[in-house]
């Protein structure tokens, strides 16, 4: 098996656009699929061959590009010269951690079945919850994060004819890509040397190329440089055929999903629901002497479809299960070499050619990892004026509220209420803490506890009386301390700020971040939330005692 490596650098932003998002937008993919390069390398070879070649019919072609004897595999990013690999989805932190700080632990779930041990480290470090950067590369004692950079645009249909925005032709629409100037490694993975000089010929050093959609609005423009080609290459650096053949009988193995896999079942239909069958007809073992692990195997799906440039069709739907899904199965007998073999260098599933199907056969992975979060690479931001500069950082701002506000109404919905004060009174305080045109948020803080000081005793005692408290808490407070507490404690409000995960900063508008939000900012928008909340709750009369939710 050769590797032939190359890279790919971002001009402009790309499109390669998944199947997410609402109509009026276009999101794309973390990384660069292996069907971008493949078609663009199948237009080059085309137009060597002339327009009217007859593609499925010339053996050299299906061997290059169709029957999956040369696959494709995704372009992942490339940090610090590795390329990065999907984070398993076993890996999970506690709600209190703070993932951009160096040194935090994380914990490996599918060997953390101690439930003692695991309430343990939630009690210090809350509540487990999934790593969410996509992409990491793991090493003995640390696991690099890394999530791609982000560039969001603003659109507006234009009618071909007039060449403008018509009222019967004029959708304002949205596109998220992948922002320029960051770098991407892809591998093509063949049999021949014969077809290595063949792919390095089509492959454009000297000028660049275009990828993904709306090219023609600058999006797309890559630069491509080629890399020694590999003669002995591992996906996954730790070497499966070793691990498997010195694990014992019935010794538990784990398989890492290093792209989308799209398995049939039994019956030859895509399925995200593995079984036995299914995975053992996955890896060529036919003797039933695989069983799942479901309690130590964590698996996500998606959806993936696609478009048939050729035919000028859509691709249907398929299920497939998400890169990063690890699997833990027994076994009773060993893998064969040769199964292992075809696991490493063919993959398992449909359209291999592509890059799905990839997988590796792991070790055990460590109990906890201390965690370094990598910066993304900063996208070729365009010249922009000084008022463009600031719109952009405005609108990149709303989006960041939006987002909090999001979180933020998941994250008061386990709060319960006692004797809470008249509706009139609650909304008054949400409405301070809305706050006014040119009020800073220290002083509608300032402003919502001189009003609670200015309350009249009847009005204030209800605020004393009513109790406030989250559905995992034993203690209830009163509301009137909840929200002095909140208002004064800055240690409170950056530990509810990490419970929320809201202080990411990844919001880019034409290459600029909104403006950094202050604890004080999170401490009205937590207060407006909860108030918002209580007002709602309060609509209707409850027994007395009885907590309102």
């Amino acid at each position: 098996m050769k590797a032939l490596r190359y890279t790919i650098t971002l001009e402009d932003p790309l499109l390669a656009t998944s199947l997410q998002g609402e109509p009026n937008s276009s999101i794309s993919l973390d990384y660069i699929p292996g069907s971008l390069v493949r078609g663009a390398l199948i237009a080059r070879y085309l137009h060597d061959k002339g327009a009217a070649h007859d593609l499925p019919h010339d053996p050299d072609a299906r061997r290059l590009f169709l029957d999956g004897r040369t696959r494709y595999l995704h372009a992942y990013p490339v940090v610090n010269g590795h390329r990065l690999l999907p984070t398993p989805r076993c890996l999970a932190a506690g709600k209190q951690v703070d993932l951009s700080e160096a040194g935090q632990p994380v914990m490996n779930l599918t060997s953390l079945q101690d439930f003692a041990a695991r309430r343990a480290y939630e009690k210090h470090n809350g509540a487990l919850r999934p790593v969410s950067a996509p992409f990491c590369h793991i090493t003995d004692e640390q696991i690099m994060l890394h999530r791609p950079e982000r560039t969001i645009a603003i659109h507006v249909q234009r009618d071909r004819n007039v060449g403008k925005a018509t009222r019967a032709s004029g959708a304002i629409f949205r596109y998220d890509a992948l922002a320029a100037g960051q770098v991407f490694q892809g591998v093509i993975l063949l049999d021949t040397d014969t077809d290595v000089s063949t792919l390095t010929s089509l492959l454009p050093t000297d000028q660049p190329l275009w990828l993904g959609r709306s090219r023609s609005a600058h999006y797309g423009r890559v630069r491509l440089s080629v890399e020694p080609v590999l003669h002995a290459w591992q996906e996954w650096e730790e070497p499966s055929t070793e691990l498997a053949a010195n694990a014992e009988p019935d010794a538990p193995h784990l398989l890492l999903f290093l792209s989308d896999a799209i398995l049939p079942d039994t019956n030859g239909q895509p399925t995200i629901s593995l079984t036995d069958a299914t995975l053992a007809q996955a890896l060529g073992i036919t003797d039933g002497s695989l069983t799942i692990m479901r309690e130590q195997s964590y698996i996500g799906s998606t959806i993936h479809g696609g478009y048939n440039a050729a035919a000028r069709i859509q691709l249907p739907q398929q299920p497939a299960i998400v890169a990063g899904s690890v699997v833990a199965f027994r076994l009773t007998t060993p893998l064969a070499a040769p199964n292992l073999a075809r696991l490493h260098q063919q993959g398992i599933g449909l359209r291999r050619a592509e890059g799905f199907g990839r997988v590796a056969l792991v070790g055990e992975l460590k109990d906890m990892y201390t965690i370094r979060t990598v910066s993304s690479s900063r996208g070729t931001s365009p010249t922009l004026s000084a008022a463009e500069r600031e719109l952009a950082s405005v609108l990149a701002g709303r989006l960041a509220q939006h987002q909090r506000e999001t979180a933020l109404r998941g994250f008061v919905q386990p709060y319960q209420f006692e004797h809470l004060p008249r509706r009139s009174q609650l909304n008054e305080l949400r409405t301070l803490a809305r706050g006014t045109s040119g009020q800073t948020p220290a002083q509608a803080l300032q402003a919502i506890q001189q009003r609670l000081q200015e309350m009249k005793q009847t009005a204030r005692q209800q605020f004393e009386q009513a109790r406030i408290k989250r559905k995992d808490e034993n203690q209830w407070d009163t509301l009137e301390n909840w929200i002095n507490t909140l208002i004064s404690n800055a240690a409170r409000q950056q530990q509810l700020a990490r419970q929320v995960g809201t202080t990411s900063t990844s919001v880019r508008v034409a290459g600029q971040q909104p403006p950094a939000a202050d604890h004080e900012q999170f401490a009205l928008d937590v207060l407006a939330a909860v108030l918002e909340k209580a007002a709602k709750s309060n609509g209707e009369p409850t027994q007395k005692g009885e907590p309102t939710q």
